[in-house]
């Protein structure tokens, strides 16, 4: 595996805060606005409409499984390691595209598996569902969640599905990021997860350097929620073309593969789709 050198952390300080709206029965793409405090961007705002662009029609998802989009590779090996500290534990995300596919609203998705662990200690496996549409856009169709406690499962908190009632799959990444961009990612009121992103800068990387080369096409991400009464996000993603997850929140991308090692027994309960 590749050892890969992290600098210019310095661009993670002063995470934006956004402010969250109303939650909608259906969708909630309508309540997305400007974040507050605004942020400084040099292209205007474009809200995605995820509801269309990852409707699951064949016509919209013809080639589901195959990826064409360099922000976020869903090729099966692909393997990621994240580290870093919270509240003072260690974590670390072990993130896996797996030879695994889910039917869900009748078109297929691919498997990626996160599992994290705090100080040694592995504490949730999801299993998340992807497809990409006709124009390179990813969508995420929902996730299998364990919560893990003393090695046993005790809960599956967050789990969703865009094929339950009332859910809809959200943009994961959309085909050409660009800043100003707002869309929605998760958009299931009934477990709620009215979660989104905005595409807030693009260009070099924070992590500077992997194969001896710069990232000079990335991409930063704020989140936000919808839920009226839950703790804003203020969590940060950074993306960079050709590899993928460089940045998320306090977790910094120390490894990289494109063949990956087996994660392990899979998750123990697995709804979403078939």
């Amino acid at each position: 595996m590749t050892e890969v050198r992290a600098a210019g952390l310095s661009l993670l300080v002063g995470f934006f805060v956004l402010q969250a709206c109303e939650q909608s029965p259906t969708s909630s793409l309508g309540q997305i606005g400007d974040p507050s405090p605004p942020i400084a961007l040099s292209d205007s705002e474009k809200k995605l409409d995820h509801i269309a662009i990852c409707a699951p029609t064949m016509a919209n998802f013809p080639t589901p499984l195959v990826s064409t989009n360099p922000y976020f590779p869903i090729t099966p090996g692909y393997q990621w390691t994240l580290e870093g500290e919270e509240d003072g534990e260690e974590i670390e995300a072990l993130i896996t595209v797996l030879d695994e596919t889910r039917l869900i609203d009748g078109i297929l998705a691919r498997v990626i598996e996160e599992r994290e662990s705090e100080d040694g200690e592995e504490v949730e496996i999801s299993w998340n569902y992807y497809s990409v549409n006709v124009d390179g856009v990813v969508c995420y169709r929902g996730e299998d969640v364990d919560d893990i406690e003393d090695d046993e499962v005790v809960a599956h908190e967050g789990a969703w599905c865009s094929d339950d009632a009332e859910n809809n799959a959200g943009i994961f990444m959309p085909t050409d990021p660009q800043p100003g961009m707002t869309f929605l990612q998760e958009d299931a009121p009934l477990v709620p997860a009215l979660d989104g992103a905005k595409v807030v800068a693009a260009g070099p990387g924070p992590i500077q350097e992997v194969f001896g080369a710069p990232y000079a096409d990335a991409i930063r991400l704020q989140e936000f929620t919808l839920i009226e009464g839950r703790k804003e996000k203020a969590d940060v993603k950074w993306f960079a073309s050709g590899t993928g997850i460089l940045i998320d929140g306090p977790l910094v991308l120390t490894d990289f593969t494109m063949a990956g090692v087996d994660p392990g027994d899979p998750i123990s309960l697995q709804v979403c789709g078939s």
